[in-house]
């Protein structure tokens, strides 16, 4: 069996792409591992750059936008490693990464109950960057109301050692998680189409009683928000506010999220209703507010 499968979901982003998969075959060695790109239909060259520099990657081509999540499931489907590395396009490897993550796993795993593990990513001017949080709570819905920042230390709920720390949910850039576990939860819920499903599948990992820890060793690089570039900025607030959505009606009580629901779309909705150009995104953007609408079949 293959050690770890590396599964990278692309959509146009093919310059990102082709550092990322350079980094990892420059600095992977000591394990034995695949890597795995799921394109979502993308209308550049990216199917063209993988097949010509990187003929032994595993490219699966989507026919069209899947979403995070989804395509994810189709590349773990295939994949053939005893651990899977849920990779974001838009990271870089600047040391042989992958086996710190699998020795963690052998050595530490199933003494301390820990089911998934990331590690601290650095963004371009090599400074700590957005690796973990809390799950969504009453604090998160007035940030994300009224745009407070957060107070970072929030992130963590045990305290660093050398080792590793306990966090609630690893941003969905680098999750490294044994593939049986995976399966067993059913993967990532598909219902959501970007945002908030990797978050939705660590609130799952810790209703059975595994932890979600951060370790040190790994540098990656996480270029956040490249792989939105060129695309219309309303589209990514519509994923996101769907992501919220749904993952309050999956995981707090009715009237919680009823609530939830009426505050956002009392103080949100105007606001995100300005952004709109066309008809087909006013009516999307309603749809999202009141109900959880299948995300790729609205005309962003």
């Amino acid at each position: 069996m293959i050690d770890v499968s590396i599964i990278i979901v692309s959509y146009n982003t093919k310059e990102i792409l082709q550092r990322c998969l350079s980094s990892i075959t420059e600095f992977t060695a000591g394990v034995s591992y695949e890597i795995i790109v799921v394109d979502n239909a993308s209308s550049d060259t990216t199917i063209e750059m993988v097949k010509s520099y990187f003929p032994n990657v595993i490219l699966l081509k989507n026919k069209h936008n899947l979403g995070f999540g989804r395509a994810n499931n189709l590349g773990v489907k295939i994949a053939k490693g005893e651990y899977i590395f849920l990779l974001n396009s838009d990271t870089q490897f600047l040391n042989n990464a992958i086996p710190f993550f699998h020795e963690f796993m052998i050595n530490f795993s199933i003494r301390n109950n820990i089911g998934m593990v990331g590690t601290e990513l650095l963004n371009s001017n090599f400074e700590l960057t957005h690796s973990s949080d809390r799950f969504p709570v009453i604090w998160d819905i007035i940030n994300r109301a009224f745009k407070i920042v957060k107070n970072k230390n929030n992130e963590i709920i045990n305290n660093k050692n050398k080792d590793f720390y306990e966090v609630e949910y690893i941003t969905g850039a680098n999750l490294f998680i044994k593939r049986s576990l995976f399966n067993d939860l059913g993967g990532f819920d598909e219902d959501y189409f970007m945002y908030y499903e990797e978050t939705d599948l660590q609130y799952r990992i810790s209703k059975k009683g595994f932890k979600r820890v951060l370790i040190s060793g790994p540098i990656i690089v996480h270029l956040q928000g490249k792989s939105f570039d060129g695309q219309i900025p309303l589209r990514k607030i519509a994923m996101e506010y769907n992501g919220f959505f749904l993952y309050h009606k999956k995981n707090t009580n009715f009237i919680y999220y009823l609530l939830i629901r009426i505050f956002f779309i009392t103080l949100r909705l105007p606001v995100v209703l300005l952004k709109t150009k066309t008809m087909n995104q006013f009516i999307g953007v309603v749809k999202i507010f009141f109900y959880n609408p299948k995300f790729h079949k609205l005309n962003f």
